[in-house]
């Protein structure tokens, strides 16, 4: 009779542990995770600035110059060479942000685009005899366009913070001025018997207005950058190349400076152009295309 009432002891003793244990548990708080209440960044607008190296470059004429000297005996060398000049574009970005990593970027700048054209041209009339003469045209052709630039990117970040990126797109170019600064010097060399007699050298520099290059211009842009903070604003720096899509004449109806242009600056000039189309119209002037690249930079000041 003993055991059996220290047996009912015992499991009244464990029922009653466990009823308080049960309860214990539905006593103890809930750990909650914390939610995370901080808006992410959609906009971002600041300041950008453009560093680049342009070249307004015609496929067709060195081609058209070829064509000509064939055509005339007595011009012996035209040769053109096309070099990179810099320039330099100020504005403003905006930033849109659509999903993880990737973003709506515009930009609209002002600035200049440069580039060089130097023309050699040789024309000798000289006989077997070693009698007449050589004329030399040197020139020096600076090419210089001013317009706002609108490009609308796509960029991909490959981190959340800083680091790496690339971006993509299209850029429309309104340009407000084109203009060339030729510098030429013509020596003309004459000779009796193989030996020079006389040689005069004349100079011309003038800025003409390249009315015949079209104004509105379209690029496709590419390029790779790197994100940094700087003073809590994003910091970015990127290289672009920029590839024209568009092409047409670089020319003017200036009349005075047809009328003053040697051999190489007539090029430039609406008559010249003309002139030069009819003797080889393979080879038309109205494919001059601006490539550019460069770096930017962009800071951004206010986010939303």
């Amino acid at each position: 009779m003993k055991n059996s009432n220290k047996t009912a002891l015992l499991i009244m003793s464990l029922g009653l542990a466990n009823g308080l244990w049960a309860q214990d548990a539905d006593l103890t708080p809930v750990m909650k995770t914390p939610q995370n209440t901080t808006k992410e960044t959609r906009f971002n607008i600041g300041p950008t600035v453009d560093l680049t190296l342009g070249d307004i470059h015609s496929s067709n004429l060195q081609s058209s110059l070829d064509a000509q000297r064939i055509i005339d005996p007595h011009i012996t060398n035209w040769t053109s060479t096309s070099k990179l000049e810099p320039g330099i574009g100020i504005g403003a970005f905006a930033t849109y942000h659509i999903s993880k990593g990737l973003y709506l970027l515009g930009e609209l700048t002002f600035g200049d685009e440069m580039s060089k054209y130097d023309l050699a041209y040789q024309n000798s009339t000289l006989n077997g005899n070693g009698n007449e003469r050589i004329i030399n045209v040197n020139s020096e052709f600076k090419m210089r366009t001013y317009g706002f630039q609108v490009p609308l990117l796509m960029k991909y970040e490959f981190q959340k913070e800083n680091g790496v990126y690339i971006l993509g797109g299209m850029r429309l170019s309104l340009i407000t001025s084109a203009t060339l600064e030729s510098d030429e010097t013509r020596t003309t060399d004459h000779y009796t018997n193989y030996i020079l007699s006389e040689r005069s050298v004349d100079n011309s520099s003038m800025i003409a207005s390249m009315d015949g290059y079209s104004t509105a211009r379209w690029s496709a842009v590419g390029g790779v950058g790197y994100k940094f903070a700087v003073g809590g604003h994003p910091l970015n720096l990127d290289f672009r190349v920029n590839l024209p899509l568009t092409r047409s004449g670089y020319y003017t109806t200036d009349v005075f400076y047809q009328n003053n242009a040697y051999e190489n600056g007539q090029l430039f000039g609406a008559m010249g152009k003309t002139s030069a189309e009819s003797q080889a119209p393979q080879y038309p002037l109205n494919d001059f295309r601006m490539f550019s690249f460069g770096l930017s930079a962009s800071y951004g000041l206010f986010a939303k």
